[in-house]
């Protein structure tokens, strides 16, 4: 699996989709002790009857030296191909690499919206759009959904 750190602070006042919340937070606690890991992943199987895209992904904090994780919060969804929904943030296919892309965009998002002030680490199963969007790997300019995650 990779992964990729980063450090962000409150530049957002926008929040992540209202889909399929399920919070164990309502109340902003004190991450600075501890790390957060997000782990993101997508889907999409061509076979099924209406083939759909999907992407979830999940936020936990980490106490270093513990090997617990306890979940903050996640989210899950279809890929929205429409641009009219206010949803919607590039991806104009369903595929397996609009599902992944989709999951990694909402998830920067969410920690955006969120100001964690410690670092996170991201974990995800696809190599080709991880590197695309961290800019390691080219990809198709035409490529709103990737735009957007770079």
């Amino acid at each position: 699996m990779d992964t990729h750190t980063c450090t962000h602070t409150i530049w957002s006042s926008g929040t992540a989709p209202y889909i399929c919340p399920h919070h164990l937070d309502p109340v902003h606690p004190d991450y600075s002790h501890s790390e957060i890991a997000v782990y993101t992943d997508g889907s999409f199987d061509p076979q099924d009857e209406q083939p759909n895209a999907t992407w979830a992904f999940a936020v936990f904090e980490v106490y270093p030296g513990d090997d617990a994780l306890r979940l903050i919060d996640w989210y899950a969804d279809r890929v929205c191909l429409d641009p009219l929904d206010p949803c919607w943030i590039g991806a104009t296919i369903d595929s397996i690499r609009a599902g992944e892309a989709t999951a990694l965009v909402w998830a920067l998002l969410w920690l955006c919206a969120h100001g964690m002030p410690t670092s996170a680490m991201l974990y995800s199963d696809a190599s080709s759009v991880l590197h695309s969007g961290m800019g390691l790997w080219n990809f198709d300019l035409e490529d709103q959904l990737m735009q957007r995650l770079r």
